[in-house]
């Protein structure tokens, strides 16, 4: 025996190209890493999952003689990079996005606020803090806007420049892709479903 070989996965990987090397997505610790720079992998779709199990037969392969331990993660997701857009269709898909969900935004307050008959609210509410009716509501109805406004950007942590915590825009963002990964691991797996 040569020695004992110990290798760790990476949890994800990205590349630009179906055919990636393995040392990529493999540290080695305990043998001479230019055997792996000579190793690639192939794969069709978005994505492909490399167990440590299939490592282990690579790097046995590679280094006869040693005894391999995986330490680390059991597989790695690699999954595969689009070429970037260009900044004017990233704009112009920015924008059609921006006036698509703000329409959509606006359409649903105001159903929900005719639901709820919100004028009939408002003009209560200045009923209440000026003891008199007034069939013109305004001065409720423009503070009560913009502070939903407002609402939205303090929620989403769109105004902090330096965060602290993570906003709920964030989880929501990274609970998205690693599903995301997860469904493309998934059917890397399994591409006839």
């Amino acid at each position: 025996m040569a020695g004992e070989l110990y290798f760790s996965l990476e949890k994800i990987s990205y590349t630009d190209k179906r055919r990636f090397k393995l040392s990529q997505v493999c540290s080695v610790l305990g043998a001479d890493t230019a055997p792996l720079e000579s190793e690639f992998i192939e794969f069709t779709g978005e994505a492909h999952t490399i167990t440590a199990f299939e490592a282990a037969k690579k790097l046995t392969a590679l280094y006869p003689g040693y005894t391999v331990n995986s330490l680390g993660p059991d597989e790695c997701g690699v999954y595969l990079r689009h070429k970037k857009q260009s900044v004017l269709k990233k704009t112009l898909k920015t924008a059609l996005l921006s006036i698509i969900t703000f329409f959509g935004g606006a359409v649903a307050l105001m159903t929900f606020h005719e639901d709820v008959n919100m004028k009939n609210v408002h003009e209560s509410i200045y009923a209440f803090f000026n003891g008199g009716a007034r069939v013109d509501s305004l001065i409720v109805s423009i503070p009560y806007s913009i502070g939903v406004a407002l609402g939205f950007v303090v929620l989403l942590g769109l105004l902090s420049k330096r965060k602290k915590r993570s906003s709920v825009l964030d989880i929501d963002i990274y609970e998205y892709e690693t599903s995301l990964r997860d469904f493309l691991a998934a059917k890397s797996k399994h591409p006839d479903e």
